[in-house]
């Protein structure tokens, strides 16, 4: 039997996400697919998500995430381009605090959150979750819900600067 239940992100937040398993992930902007797998860690995951978001709100929204390098064993380098800067485009590493399922879930949901002002800038995000009681959650935006969270090519080009 297959039932299917709406819920919103306050109950995902709820959740035990201890020992549940990413079954499979997409993730698109308006240009390109940036992942579609059946195979990837929660801190892999997050790294992605991060990386859809500009540099300043990652930095001020995210205690799990610094430039900080004196921050010890339990932070990991993870390579990032940083935008919305006045350094575009320049290679950095940011350092992503080693966390549980829980916590890697609930920077995942609040990047997600907010449609059209959700943190996270990819055009859409699908991802399935393995629950240890084999209960699979599906979460979904942007394209993946219908409703689109998508600007045009144009309007993206008005915040760049190429000069």
């Amino acid at each position: 039997m297959f039932s299917h239940a709406s819920t919103t992100h306050n109950d995902l937040k709820k959740l035990d996400w201890t020992n549940s398993k990413i079954v499979s992930a997409r993730l698109h902007n308006a240009e390109y697919e940036i992942l579609n797998t059946t195979n990837i860690s929660w801190s892999d995951f997050r790294y992605k998500i991060f990386c859809g978001i500009p540099t300043p709100d990652l930095l001020d929204n995210f205690a799990s995430i610094t430039a900080d390098t004196n921050r010890g064993a339990n932070w990991r380098p993870f390579d990032f381009l940083q935008w919305m800067t006045d350094d575009d485009g320049l290679n950095v590493t940011f350092y992503i605090r080693n966390s549980d399922t829980n916590q890697v879930m609930k920077d995942i949901l609040k990047a997600i959150d907010g449609g059209r002002n959700a943190l996270c800038q990819a055009q859409s995000c699908f991802f399935k979750v393995r629950l240890p009681n084999g209960v699979e959650h599906t979460i979904k935006t942007g394209l993946y819900t219908g409703i689109p969270r998508t600007i045009t090519r144009e309007q993206m080009l008005e915040f760049l600067d190429f000069d």
